[in-house]
């Protein structure tokens, strides 16, 4: 059947659209969800740059509005992204990205193809927000939950339930949601929010902070 099938349906049979459109959606939440981050960087270096107040909220406003103006990114703009990435190691300018965009040709290396197919911002905005999965465990997930479950059937909560925070201990900079915490012993770790026993102190359950944002 494959031998009468056309090149484009034989592609959507082994990378469906559904795929396509998953990792678009995907790519999409990791934007929205590093936005605030990367508004309070773009402020922080806004600070260093100018003491006048003014100008200040000018930039940031600015830097404000063109992270909003972000259009979600599409199906086929996934598609087109990995095709140009493909194309690139196929047959990569070594010089640097931007000259696959470049309007003139410079000695044997001929003008940028990839504009037609995809802007260069464009282009850098897909590559900076691409994401697949939004679970940062899934090496280990099988082992957690098993351990979820097992733990949470350890015991019964009786009527005196605790709902608080927790501190993991971390101060390395791997960690995505270390925080910091100038009130706890341990400055610096990931911040989890617990479900436990009143009067033993058995932690029934706990989510990281992440979640609640």
């Amino acid at each position: 059947a494959a031998k009468t099938m056309k090149p484009s349906d034989l592609f959507f049979y082994y990378m469906p659209k559904t795929l396509w459109t998953a990792i678009a959606e995907e790519t999409n939440r990791y934007e929205r969800q590093t936005r605030p981050e990367r508004l309070r960087q773009a402020k922080l270096s806004i600070e260093k740059k100018t003491d006048d107040i003014h100008k200040r909220k000018e930039m940031f406003q600015a830097k404000k509005k063109e992270l909003d103006a972000f259009k979600d990114v599409l199906a086929a703009e996934i598609m087109h992204f990995l095709a140009l990435v493909i194309s690139r190691a196929i047959c990569p300018i070594k010089s640097r990205l931007e000259d696959h965009w470049k309007t003139r040709a410079r000695g044997a290396i001929p003008a940028g193809t990839w504009s037609p197919f995809m802007v260069r911002k464009r282009f850098k905005e897909i590559n900076r927000y691409c994401d697949f999965h939004t679970d940062w465990a899934w090496k280990i997930r099988n082992v957690i939950n098993k351990l979820q479950t097992t733990f949470k059937g350890g015991i019964e909560l009786g009527r005196w339930v605790a709902f608080d925070e927790m501190v993991i201990p971390s101060r390395s900079s791997r960690n995505k949601i270390r925080v910091f915490l100038k009130n706890k012993p341990h400055k610096y770790g990931t911040k989890l929010f617990a479900v436990c026993c009143g009067k033993t102190h058995y932690c029934s359950r706990y989510a990281p902070l992440r979640y609640f944002i």
